[in-house]
């Protein structure tokens, strides 16, 4: 007879090794500037564009700053557009969106194609 799935799996989760806490990143900078700074990196599939958005990110929580990642990539692999928009405030970010980026760094064609719109508003 089998067990109840519930109580099962609760019996089976609870065996289980408890997973760690993500590692904590401290503050070990000071960052020039503490505004909310909106960066868009456009690229294309294959150009580690998702990659540059993280180590960004990344350098941000070094400085003691509040990060936020968002991207846009076709599900074909190695063809299309690869974006990355990130927000770095000392603030808390409760909007993610970029507006009006105060940093463009443009890669490749599809990648700006993708995003044309935000170089009618520099």
């Amino acid at each position: 007879v089998r067990k109840e799935y519930s109580q099962h799996y609760k019996e089976l989760a609870e065996s289980r090794k408890s997973i760690n806490a993500p590692v904590k990143i401290e503050a070990s900078l000071i960052p020039l500037n503490t505004d909310r700074e909106e960066v868009i990196i456009l690229g294309s599939a294959g150009q580690r564009i998702v990659t540059a958005g993280e180590i960004l990110c990344l350098a941000g929580l070094s400085a003691g700053l509040n990060a936020t990642q968002k991207n846009d990539y076709p599900i074909t692999v190695l063809r299309g557009h690869s974006i990355s928009e990130l927000v770095l405030s000392s603030e808390e970010i409760g909007f993610t969106g970029i507006l009006n980026p105060d940093v463009i760094v443009a890669l490749s064609q599809e990648g700006v194609e993708r995003r044309k719109n935000f170089f009618d508003t520099l």
